[in-house]
């Protein structure tokens, strides 16, 4: 979809978010809004927001600006905070009985967010509403149609248990605040990827030259660990983005896109090329021939090769709005390298079997069985870009692409399939904004960041049948699992995965990533410990590590082990299946799993209850506000639950086994979620004893 071209990798950035610092508090409000139209316009949705948020603010009752507040938000993908706003003006259009856009970027988010039933109900209202508002009102009715039967489609897929991939995060190495993407493995295990590396948010002043710039880097896999990356500096410039890197098939050659901003405040994106001799690569070149033109951009390039009679040819796959793109949106198209002439074949559209009045993007081609992968935000699919498959090549390819499934795709962006057969196996690489991707300002979907995945194995079954905490527990049973002696073939998979990665498990039951976990190194000084056992007890994370870098959300250990007896001996009734009284309470930040110290009283305070009873058994349950949807709460109750107890194994040495993760979600709220004090207070940790001996 047109709407869609903002959100697309690499062709507006969409998620950088470069803030003008002009002094504009004192303008007239439609000024205000003239500049955060401009800003979204560049591609900068915080500095339209902060604005725009003022402006909503001194003027509530202005549907005008509120709908451009909740836009920025969609585009800079917080659709939590984007949905509240368009329901609003959803509602209000319901009264009138006079529809926009707004109505149906409410049913978009809700779709974005998992919620199929609302989300189709909402787009089968726009499309059979009698008075819409806007010019754009027809597309828009064709494009609900499509959404109807995407979000029949999800509910469909919600069905299907028969397949699962584990896909895990990168560390935060690779991974950095803004969109990490385009990830292409070397034979050498070198890893070349698409990133700006930074951590907070990018500013620079009005009219000012700037040097925050996505660039094309490189970082080497061994074993399980990767290293710090470094730049490609042959293909990177100072003024320009730089990305989505693709060697041809005999490595002599390296493919790339750099991207410059046009005068609309666009971005126009041309491939270039660079030898590579001895491994190097040298200065690159832009692509002769007609791939590349003034008013078009062209990117995403993957070059591969295909028979022609008795000969092999390379073909390279790009993506592009040129003219003769479907509805004028982003397709991909193909050109046939020519041996005598030294360039490619004018290009030519790989036709309506892919690409469609939508975007398709990120193609990768797979010889041995002649299939193309790729992203599209139009084909039925259970988010925005899904992944889909479709055997043939060039223009010729079968009659309907397939999507590949909630295994890998999610409701949210899966972009950059990139496969790698292992042992007859297939892992490899997507490119997601899913929940476990890092993030900025406590929008948890920012951000593009590479997962790694790999296959359903038989062996697997019997695990991912079984409901997902039970699935944790045995899959990682040095993380989760309550027995920590018990030794597994599921113990060895945990062994494989990156030391300092947060990893993300997907269960296919409910098609979110059902928990993120950090490998941590437990104590070392057991003897000033406030808790010791003689028998061996395993933390809650991993004990094979040397060293931890601070990467994660999930388990923050406090500063330093505590040897203070028990303050006080509670005196309370052993009922099982009751909240312990507390005077110190644990409570989160929104979206926030992260414990700080002033966390440590209550943490002590459990100290106690565990030092006094030592046949007690305390069930550790994570609550949330009615923010988010069901599934995204439950998974963020786990967190929080997971971050306590990763706090008492790690620092206080408690046995694993006396600590249980219960998520509630929003199930159990004590306050009213309608007002933020009350959410605040439901934002929470809260400990129930569950056996005394």
């Amino acid at each position: 979809m047109k709407y869609k071209v903002i959100i697309t990798i690499w062709i507006l950035l969409s998620d950088i978010a470069l803030a003008q610092q002009r002094r504009i508090h004192k303008m007239d409000a439609e000024t205000r809004h003239k500049i955060a139209h401009y800003q979204m316009q560049r591609g900068s949705y915080y500095g339209a927001i902060e604005i725009l948020e003022k402006l909503c603010e001194q003027h509530p009752n202005n549907p005008k600006y509120e709908f451009k507040l909740a836009e920025s938000y969609f585009r800079a993908r917080d659709y939590q905070k984007a949905k509240s706003l368009f329901e609003n003006l959803y509602r209000k259009e319901q009264l009138s009985g006079k529809y926009s856009l707004a109505s149906f970027y409410y049913a978009e988010t809700l779709k974005y967010l998992g919620k199929y039933d609302s989300a189709k109900r909402i787009f089968e209202e726009y499309a059979t509403a009698k008075r819409y508002e806007g010019k754009e009102a027809p597309t828009m009715k064709v494009f609900a149609q499509s959404e109807i039967k995407a979000c029949e489609f999800a509910l469909q897929m919600q069905k299907d248990t028969t397949q699962l991939y584990i896909a895990f995060p990168l560390p935060k190495t690779v991974n950095r605040g803004y969109s990490d993407f385009a990830p292409r493995l070397r034979s050498d295990n070198t890893l070349i990827f698409t990133s700006l590396q930074e951590d907070s948010l990018v500013k620079y002043r009005y009219g000012t030259s700037h040097f925050k710039h996505y660039k094309i880097l490189q970082t080497k896999v061994n074993d399980t660990l990767w290293s710090e990356p470094i730049e490609v500096e042959a293909v990177n410039t100072y003024f320009e983005n730089n990305g989505n890197g693709v060697f041809s098939p005999d490595g002599s050659r390296f493919y790339f896109t750099r991207c410059t901003e046009n005068a609309r405040y666009g971005m126009i994106c041309h491939i270039y090329v660079a030898e590579v001799k001895n491994g190097v690569i040298q200065k690159p070149k832009k692509l002769q021939g007609s791939i590349n033109q003034s008013n078009s951009t062209s990117t995403h390039p993957f070059v591969t090769k295909i028979k022609q009679g008795k000969t092999e040819k390379e073909i390279l796959y790009f993506v592009s709005n040129r003219k003769g793109s479907i509805g004028g949106s982003l397709d991909i198209w193909f050109a046939i390298w020519d041996n005598k002439q030294k360039t490619f074949s004018n290009p030519q559209n790989c036709g309506r079997a892919i690409n469609t009045i939508g975007n398709e993007i990120s193609p990768y081609y797979v010889l041995e069985d002649s299939t193309l992968y790729f992203s599209s935000d139009f084909h039925p699919g259970l988010g925005g870009y899904d992944i889909f498959k479709i055997r043939g090549a060039g223009n010729k390819w079968e009659e309907t692409p397939i999507n590949i499934g909630k295994s890998l795709n999610t409701s949210y962006d899966d972009m950059f399939y990139t496969p790698i057969k292992i042992n007859e196996e297939i892992e490899g690489f997507i490119v997601s904004n899913r929940p476990g991707s890092a993030h900025m300002r406590g929008n948890i979907t920012c951000c593009d960041d590479i997962f790694r995945f790999r296959t359903f194995r038989p062996e697997d079954k019997e695990l991912f049948s079984k409901p997902s905490e039970s699935l944790l527990a045995e899959i990682f049973p040095t993380t989760l699992s309550e027995d920590s002696n018990e030794d597994s073939s599921a113990h060895e998979i945990a062994q494989k995965h990156e030391a300092n990665a947060d990893l993300a498990l997907t269960d296919t039951s409910t098609e979110n990533i059902v928990q993120e976990i950090t490998l941590q190194e437990p104590p070392s000084d057991k003897k000033n410990s406030p808790i010791v056992e003689t028998e061996k007890e395993q933390p809650i994370t991993q004990s094979n590590q040397t060293e931890t870098e601070e990467t994660n959300n999930l388990a923050h250990p406090l500063v330093s082990n505590s040897k203070e007896e028990p303050r006080k001996q509670h005196d309370v009734p052993q009922k099982t299946n009751m909240v312990l009284e507390m005077k110190n309470k644990i409570t989160f930040e929104n979206a926030k799993v992260n414990l700080d110290e002033d966390d440590e009283p209550a943490l002590k305070e459990i100290l106690d209850y565990l030092n006094i009873y030592p046949g007690l058994i305390i069930e550790v349950g994570g609550h949330t506000d009615s923010n988010g949807s069901d599934e995204m709460n439950r998974i963020l109750s786990i967190q929080r639950a997971t971050a306590v107890v990763n706090a008492l194994v790690i620092k206080y040495n408690v046995p694993r086994r006396r600590l249980k993760i219960k998520g509630y979600g929003e199930s159990m709220p004590i306050a009213d979620n309608q007002t933020p004090e009350g959410r605040a207070l439901n934002r929470r940790v809260e400990f129930k004893a569950i056996q005394w001996e």
